[in-house]
């Protein structure tokens, strides 16, 4: 183990993997029409989630398995990271992630939970509502038919909520009498 950190700390540290991978995947991803959402290393696993650009469709699973092409190469190329890894490319997914107000602004009018670093005005650390709008730097929620305004850098971790609901988009089954 000792010997595999000197390894790496020749080719950048644990902390500079990310950025640099972005730095190299961003022009490609941008090529291929998608945008990085995260870039995160874990010692063992390069993980990137994409996303098309609002309004520009779904990313496809052929989507991944052609950017993960490029960029698998392009790291090859680069030679950085020094130990074995795996490399995933995904989307975010249904329940997918809010960091910056961009993503918060992308789902404007979407639900979503918020968890706080510290309690709301009202005492709640777990917001559960729909996202209103975003400024650059806070986002206004209605929680219980109450508004709340939240600074972005208070969040600990905020997702979006999968709504089920009937696919024909009528307001339920009709009840049998």
């Amino acid at each position: 183990m000792h010997e595999e950190r000197k390894t790496e700390m020749a080719h950048g540290t644990a902390s500079t993997v990310p950025q640099r991978a972005r730095a190299l995947i961003e022009p490609l991803a941008s090529a291929h029409g998608l945008e990085i959402v995260d870039v995160e290393w874990s010692g063992r696993v390069l993980r990137i989630v994409i996303d098309r650009p609002e309004g520009a469709g779904e990313v496809s699973v052929d989507d991944c398995t052609r950017l993960s092409r490029d960029v698998s190469t392009a790291l090859d190329v680069e030679d950085f990271i020094a130990k074995s890894y795996s490399l995933e490319v995904s989307s975010p997914g249904l329940d997918r992630p809010l960091r910056s107000a961009r993503d918060f602004r992308r789902h404007v009018g979407k639900l979503c939970k918020v968890k706080l670093r510290e309690p709301a005005v009202d005492g709640q650390r777990v917001l559960r509502g729909r996202l209103l709008d975003v400024g650059d730097a806070t986002f206004r929620m209605e929680v219980d038919k109450k508004h709340h305004e939240v600074a972005i850098d208070k969040v600990a971790e905020a997702r979006l909520v999968i709504e089920f609901g009937p696919a024909d988009g009528k307001k339920g089954r009709p009840r049998k009498q």
